[in-house]
């Protein structure tokens, strides 16, 4: 039997996901060579350094990590394009991700004795990716538990649009916002006449003997401690990015605007979007950690993982929700909301960081605000889960069935009607 055609939107679609896992994997493997040849090579420059040769092996592990989240949407948009019917998905995933949680404490103690004995290996970079990718994957099973999010597919296709396309956009945004913030910086420094003297000092060094380049450090220019950068830091962290995350994470959706997707529908895709980006960020991050604060950086990856699902799964629940009833107030509102949620988040994590960074090069800040930080990001995080189990529940209720029991119909004698004719016998 010759299957049907597609549609043509829906066969647009899956030949864009396939042409985008074409072109992922490819570039991915050949991410993959480079790094490949860098670790080769490595030992023969005088200054590479095993530590970055661990860097280098823990991005390849990394590469690996997007080559194989590409693989189920490759073959998927095949499937779909050859006229194959759809596979069963998974059952009872969140029982399978939370036995998956039950392994974290062993996978702890393992890289813990490994990182205490030789430090980083080859083979303990792929269990920290798995302390990251464990409990987002928990927290988006929660999310969408006994919910209806759509085609396997599609949340695959949805995966690897966010993998490489949401993702790289806002690096560039931010890096461009980063420029500007730096630019704006200089000028503000070369107008002040502490910084001015270092400035010439440094040229009059340089030429007396350019090859004597003098060392700048955070200890040498009082100015670079001072209230105001620190607070144009805590401004670009916790509402700079913030505003451009939570813009951007959603993209993948604006793609499905014009398919009729229920609100259920919208909140998983959000959260995959939101899975996807916070497990890519969180796996760079943890690379490059040191081993000093790389317990409470797992957990505060888990956190940002939290953070990122819960948010891209509301706003896709509201754009999703407002292509239907047009109010777009909603998308307005839950937008400032999820940004004030992640500004909060940014701002107890930079100040968290600052403090503890502030001991080591006497920068101005309390390090009794370690302790707040850490009460106000458990705040959050509880909050996050909390809104996460609730908006899992009203989408339930909302795509549950309600069946309404129709009233009886009243027999009703008709004079007009015989006897014989309505059932009654005569007497």
């Amino acid at each position: 039997m010759i299957p049907p055609p597609l549609p043509d939107r829906s066969r647009g679609l899956t030949t864009a996901q396939l042409i985008l896992g074409i072109l992922g994997i490819t570039f991915s493997m050949m991410g993959l060579f480079v790094l490949t040849l860098l670790i080769v090579a490595g030992p023969m420059i005088p200054s590479f350094d095993s530590s970055q040769t661990n860097q280098l092996i823990f991005l390849g592990w990394i590469v690996g990590l997007l080559i194989v989240l590409t693989i189920p949407s490759l073959v998927l948009s095949i499937r779909h394009l050859r006229g194959l019917p759809p596979r069963r998905p998974l059952r009872k995933t969140f029982l399978i991700a939370s036995a998956a949680l039950l392994l974290i404490p062993l996978i702890l103690l393992v890289v813990n004795q490994a990182n205490e004995l030789s430090g980083s290996t080859w083979w303990t970079a792929p269990l920290n990716i798995l302390l990251v990718l464990i409990p987002i994957w928990w927290f988006f099973e929660l999310g969408r538990l006994r919910l209806n999010g759509g085609s396997t597919q599609r949340l695959w296709g949805l995966s690897n649009f966010s993998m490489y396309l949401t993702l790289s956009l806002v690096i560039v945004v931010e890096i461009i916002l980063l420029g500007i913030g730096l630019l704006a910086v200089s000028m503000w420094l070369i107008q002040q006449p502490d910084f001015l003297s270092v400035i010439q000092q440094f040229q009059h060094q340089l030429q007396v003997n350019p090859l004597d380049i003098p060392d700048i450090s955070i200890e040498s220019l009082p100015i670079l401690q001072s209230p105001e950068l620190i607070i144009a830091l805590i401004v670009g962290v916790s509402v700079i990015i913030p505003l451009t995350e939570e813009a951007l994470k959603p993209l993948a959706l604006w793609v499905l605007s014009k398919r009729t997707l229920t609100p259920a529908e919208g909140f998983v895709a959000g959260m995959v979007c939101g899975a996807t980006f916070a497990l890519i960020e969180s796996a760079f991050s943890i690379g490059s950690v040191p081993s000093e604060i790389w317990g409470l950086s797992i957990a505060s990856r888990a956190g940002t993982g939290l953070l990122h699902i819960v948010t891209a799964g509301v706003n896709g629940w509201a754009l999703v929700t407002t292509w239907k009833d047009s109010k777009w107030l909603r998308i307005a509102l839950t937008y400032v909301l999820t940004v004030l949620v992640h500004g909060l988040w940014n701002f107890f994590a930079i100040l968290m960081g600052l403090s503890h960074v502030g001991t080591q090069f006497s920068l101005p800040i309390n390090p009794g605000l370690v302790d707040f930080s850490i009460w106000g990001l458990a705040g959050i995080s509880l909050l996050l889960i909390v809104t996460l189990i609730l908006m899992n529940l009203m989408l339930r209720n909302k795509a549950s069935p309600q069946f309404i029991v129709p009233p009886p119909i009243p027999v009703v004698d008709d004079p007009g009607v015989p006897p014989s004719l309505d059932g009654k016998s005569e007497r």
